[in-house]
């Protein structure tokens, strides 16, 4: 959900029913205009459950509100099938729970999501894993259909005003992608988009040249959304986190608090170990 300018998107190819990313594909001049559409779906996508992952005695602490943990690690993102993700952490919210939620009336919260993270020196990588009861996939502007939004600060001063280091990178249920940022060029993206008996994956790389100028400290700020439409529209958002602050006080002109798209003091963290 956002408002202004700095708007672009990308295409995709479609590959044995799993739409991937082509980060070389032009992106469209403006908001407006058709983003592409795939269809398909499997059953057997999916995070790593407990019975995968390391024992209770070799799990991390419990996890520190607003705060989600990136591991060492550069994870085949061909497939959305998640089979190297077993031990990393992952993290959960439904849209009822959203911290801020957006929603239109007679909508009834049912969206899902999962996601965990992996980096290298060269991009960090996401696995989302959405439960939604009805996906529709659409076009532009995508936040107004089935999708997740991942708010990324590369500098990690969460200053407020959006700036160069910062983006909202909104990934369809189609596998098209977009980024809402001042900087020019935008992030680049590569990954898999891929329909399940349940919902949808998504598993993606982000290249940390694209983010920012300045290398990428060891922590950066972060939150993230899922974006849920149920054939009314953008019927609902759901925030991950907000930061009780103090926020930017002048960033968010025409709305009621401070918002994840205008202003960066509202985000969490994420911890790249």
């Amino acid at each position: 959900m956002q408002c202004g300018g700095f708007w672009m998107a990308a295409g995709l190819t479609v590959v044995a029913g799993a739409c991937s990313f082509d980060p070389t594909a032009p992106g469209l001049p403006s908001r407006t205009g058709p983003d592409a559409t795939a269809g398909g779906g499997d059953s057997d996508a999916g995070l790593p459950d407990a019975a995968s992952r390391p024992p209770a005695d070799a799990e991390p602490p419990p996890p520190e509100e607003g705060v989600a943990r990136s591991v060492r690690g550069t994870p085949d993102v061909s497939d959305a099938r998640f089979e190297e993700w077993a031990g990393v952490p992952a993290y959960e919210f439904r849209m009822g729970d959203a911290a801020d939620y957006h929603g239109r009336a007679g909508y009834t919260p049912s969206a899902r999501l999962t996601f965990a993270s992996m980096h290298d020196d060269e991009h960090v990588y996401f696995a989302l894993q959405v439960t939604d009861d009805q996906v529709v996939e659409g076009g532009s502007p995508l936040w107004t259909f089935d999708s997740v939004t991942l708010y990324l600060d590369a500098g990690g001063d969460r200053a407020g005003q959006l700036g160069a280091d910062d983006h909202e990178i909104t990934i369809g249920a189609n596998a098209m992608y977009s980024d809402f940022t001042p900087s020019d060029p935008r992030a680049k993206l590569s990954g898999t988009a891929r329909r399940t008996a349940d919902g949808y994956a998504l598993e993606i790389g982000v290249r940390i040249d694209s983010l920012a100028d300045a290398p990428m400290p060891s922590t950066i700020g972060f939150d993230i959304a899922i974006n849920d439409n149920d054939g009314s529209s953008d019927a609902a958002f759901g925030l991950w986190y907000v930061n009780p602050g103090p926020h930017c006080e002048d960033c968010c002109e025409g709305w009621s608090h401070p918002e994840p798209w205008c202003d960066t003091t509202v985000f969490g963290r994420l911890i790249l170990e």
